[in-house]
């Protein structure tokens, strides 16, 4: 699991060797200083209003990586750094992490995520006060205290949910506006058999041992269209702001699909009626000229 992506004539630091439960993924997620240096985009610069799954949880796991990872570490990461960091890659369906070590050199950690989705006999209610307390020091002890407030929730969260690293299925899922609930008393056992991404929708195809839950590597958005099998569901909010699904067992093919809220729908009408109405104008104008 230790490989670089580094200039011929340079020696990069090493990264920690335990970084393996070897799986496959579809996604990538980048991570560098600049772009300038690194050449490498980060996900903060592709869109100007980030949904709250990127403030609340994502990007303080990815600035846990670069303090961990980057050229400022100040020490090789421990076993516990590594478990975390393997666990975000399993809540975000990250597969390869690029981490900035110089102006001009570039690790890269695989983590062999596969899944993207984490399945689950049961959700709970979430309440961020009565997850267990856990202290920030075997991860980040020498971290600013702005940070450690930021990945506090997010890391009590994941030790919470008790993620297996060597599979797609944790011990539970936690949802906002939703009452505990439990699905089957066996262990889930959820199969992707199939996980295509277009420009607005997202398609999968699914095979469930058990009735589960499933939480899904994808931001919820009060206005997603969510079907199984072709019935309109409605998914349900994660505690880090991704979408989770009740499931059936046997065979499923989910559909979601980006819809505008009604607010932009009509804003986009109304220019187009501005800009019709002004091209009617200008022809007029032309014509009576």
């Amino acid at each position: 699991s230790r490989k670089q992506t580094c200039p011929p004539d340079r020696n990069c630091p090493p990264i920690a060797s335990w970084l393996r439960h070897s799986t496959t993924t579809t996604s990538c997620y980048y991570r560098g200083s600049k772009y300038g240096q690194t050449r490498i985009p980060q996900v903060q610069t592709l869109y100007a209003s980030a949904p709250k799954a990127w403030s609340a949880s994502l990007q303080p796991w990815t600035e846990f990586v670069e303090h961990c990872w980057g050229s400022n570490a100040t020490s090789d990461p421990t076993r516990d750094q590594a478990e975390f960091l393997l666990a975000g890659a399993k809540l975000y369906n990250v597969r390869d992490i690029f981490v900035a070590r110089g102006a001009d050199a570039v690790a890269r950690i695989k983590t062999h995520s596969e899944s993207p989705l984490l399945a689950a006999a049961n959700v709970v209610a979430y309440a961020e006060e009565e997850l267990p307390s856990v202290p920030l020091d075997s991860i980040l002890p020498d971290a600013d205290p702005d940070l450690q407030q930021r990945l506090a929730p997010v890391y009590r969260l994941v030790r919470a949910m008790e993620i297996n690293l060597g599979s797609n299925i944790c011990r539970r899922i936690y949802v906002r506006g939703h009452p505990t609930h439990t699905r089957s008393q066996e262990s889930p056992g959820v199969e992707v058999r199939e996980h295509r991404v277009y420009n607005q929708r997202v398609v999968l195809q699914l095979r469930s041992e058990n009735p589960c839950y499933i939480r899904l590597a994808y931001a919820y958005y009060p206005h997603l269209q969510v079907t199984v099998n072709n019935r309109m569901i409605e998914p349900l909010e994660t505690a880090d702001h991704f979408i989770a699904l009740p499931l059936d067992a046997g065979e499923h093919r989910i559909e979601i699909t980006a819809r505008l809220s009604p607010l932009r729908r009509a804003l986009l009408l109304l220019n187009l009626a501005l800009l019709c109405a002004g091209a009617a104008w200008m022809w007029s104008e032309r014509k009576n000229a």
